[in-house]
């Protein structure tokens, strides 16, 4: 588990990452693993991020589920989606 400075870090590395294709985002972060004052606990986060499937970024919204129909969104994290 990582402390709340390791998540920060984690965060901003993610930040900054993001933006990058995928084959300088793995320069960037090769090159900081031989780094000594970088974490390797929070580049290990950073790399099993960018290897996860992408996000559904399809809208359910009116898509029926059993006797169910998905009304608005209302919010979501990293648990699931609430309609």
């Amino acid at each position: 588990m990582l402390s709340e400075s390791q998540w920060d870090r984690y965060s901003a590395l993610l930040k900054r990452l993001k933006g990058l294709p995928a084959d300088q985002r793995e320069d960037v972060l090769r090159s900081m693993r031989v780094k000594p004052e970088e974490d390797p606990s929070v580049l290990r986060y950073v790399s099993v991020y960018f290897r996860l499937p992408p996000e559904p970024d399809r809208c359910r919204t009116g898509e029926r589920i059993g006797q169910f129909t998905l009304g608005a969104q209302l919010g979501s994290g990293g648990m699931g989606v609430v309609y």
